[in-house]
Formats: structure tokens, sequence, C-alpha cells
């Protein structure tokens, strides 16, 4: 039986089994909403499998993950593990992911920081800058022109060996390129529309850290500075997200910036930070 024949048969909801990092987990879709964002949900879950459930009235929109695969905390909206996202909102997408994002973060995290993070040419690049600073442009492009391998835009795990994510898509504030795929667009929390572009090469672990470049797009000016261990260390820190055990926080930082070259790097065009990396990489190779 087809594909498209077996969601058609879905009596109330269409569910979905993704497993990140080593948890398997549940998230169940009514099925209007997914009948009107089938494209997004099977780009970020994949597979579709069917269940069923008795206490949603035909028009209700909403999203849930059952982290423990029990689907009889489906129904309890004070259980630790299920999301509820109110999928009214105009916002409802980027809620959406975010809350997953902490939902996996508090369950699985063992280092996490904000940030980006791809795989070039066999090295794993870990992207770090500020809110607004192009992180998600960049990793676009560099997927686009420089044949990259997606980890994520948003979050980067740590587990004192491999840099890993979760493979959601870029949330990008600006899109020019009618070329590139965008599967949905939504708004974030100040309200800023963003377009969702998911890669097609992707990969959830990037492996042991290659390099680490403090980005940010500049209209006026571009340069490239190497960054010392100490330097990198209290840049890490500030844009740690979270750590499972707090003792171990300076530790897994400290082996971070000592074992993996940083670059503080200004760039207007990102052809500029892939000729840095074609030029980096070639040493190392010599």
């Amino acid at each position: 039986m087809s594909r498209s024949k077996k969601i058609g048969m879905l009596k109330e909801y269409v569910a979905f089994k993704k497993r990140y990092i080593d948890s398997n987990i549940m998230i169940f879709v009514e099925c209007c909403l997914y009948n009107n964002n089938a494209i997004l949900f099977n780009d970020i879950f994949g597979n579709v499998i069917q269940i069923h459930g008795d206490n949603t009235k035909e028009g209700e929109a909403y999203f849930i993950v059952d982290l423990n695969n029990i689907v009889e905390s489906f129904w309890k909206n004070n259980s630790d593990s299920v999301i509820f996202c109110n999928t009214r909102e105009e916002g409802w997408i980027f809620h959406m992911l975010t809350q997953l994002e902490e939902f996996i973060v508090r369950d699985k995290g063992e280092m996490v920081f904000h940030g980006a993070c791809v795989q070039y040419r066999g090295t794993a690049l870990m992207i770090v800058g500020e809110r607004g600073a192009g992180k998600s442009t960049l990793v676009s492009e560099l997927c686009k022109l420089a044949d990259c391998l997606y980890v994520d835009d948003d979050i980067i795990f740590f587990d004192s060996k491999s840099l890993y994510g979760l493979n959601f898509p870029i949330r990008l504030r600006y899109f020019k390129d009618n070329e590139r795929y965008i599967c949905a667009t939504t708004f974030d929390e100040e309200g800023c529309k963003r377009y969702l572009h998911l890669p097609s090469d992707k990969v959830f672990s990037a492996g042991k850290p290659g390099l680490i470049l403090f980005t940010k797009y500049n209209e006026e000016e571009t340069g490239i500075k190497k960054i010392v261990s100490y330097e990198c260390f209290l840049r890490l820190l500030i844009n740690t997200r979270y750590c499972a055990k707090k003792e171990n926080r300076i530790k897994l930082i400290t082996l971070l910036a000592q074992n993996t070259e940083a670059y503080d790097i200004s760039y207007k065009d990102c052809r500029f930070v892939i000729e840095f990396l074609n030029a980096t990489l070639k040493e190392r190779r010599i």
C-alpha cells in the first residue's frame, strides 16, 4: 500500500516515531493540522505511523510529544513528559521546534551550546554568534555553496568526543533564493517572520570538533582573528545553554577550548568564510 493511501486511512491522528540521540520520541498530530502542514511534518519527523484516539473534535489543532512513548499520558495536561503547543497561534511552528529542543536538551543534554554546526570535508565546524549575527544564513549558504552536511542551526550537543544536533530546519530571517526549498514559514518570539529551510544533505553527528568559528555578518568590515584558548573558553561559557551536571561544565568547555582551533570572523559574503575554510583545511593536510 502506498504511503499516501496509508495517510488517507488514518482516522483521527497522524503519529510519528523519531529517534533523537538515544531516545525514541512519539509525536502526535491532529489530522487536520497534519493535512495542512504535511510537507513540514514529513520533512522533520519522517515516516508516519497510525495512532487511535477518541478525545479530539474535528478541527482542533495542537502538537504533542510523548518522550516516554506512553500513549496514556497523551491526555494528561500536567504530565512532565508531554508538550502541548497551541497551534492556533501565529508562530506555533517556531514554538513547536523550540519546545521540542528544550525537551530533548533536558532529557539527554550532556553539554549544550547555542550555536550552529555543519560538517565540511570531514571536519566538524562549530559556529557560534549572538542572535541575529547571521549564523542561520551562513549555515544555509555553506550547505548550498560548499556542500556541507547540515547538523543544526540553533543548538549543539557536545559529549566530550563529538558534536551533534537534531537536524531541525534552518530558521532564516531573510529569504531571496527561489531555488532553495522552503518547507514552511512561521514567526519567532519577537514576531519576526522566519523561513524554514531543511538541507537535503544532513547528518546527526559531525564528529570530533575541528574548528570553532565565532562569526558575525558585517557589511562594513571583514576580517579573521585567531582566538586563544582562554578567550574561546569565555565565549563558549557565555553561549552555554545547558549542562546536565554543573560540575562537568567547566571541564567540558575547557576540553573543547583547549583542543580546538578557534577564530573570530567578520564577513559580508559567505564566500569569504568558505575561502578561509578551504585554506585552513588545506594547511592541515599539508
